[in-house]
């Protein structure tokens, strides 16, 4: 799917490694983000539930 629509927008497929260095990295801040994200929403229910102490 990546290396069609490298074609469409003529970028070569040589960049699709490039793309998929970057993407590793970019993918490691969105999995902390969720991670994070999940924390907090769960710590602020068991809080309003009075079940955090």
């Amino acid at each position: 799917m990546i290396a069609a629509t490298l074609s469409m927008f003529h970028i070569p497929e040589a960049g699709l490694l490039l793309l998929l260095g970057i993407d590793q990295i970019l993918d490691m801040g969105r999995s902390a983000t969720n991670v994070l994200g999940n924390s907090v929403a769960s710590a602020v229910i068991s809080k309003w539930e009075k079940a955090l102490k």
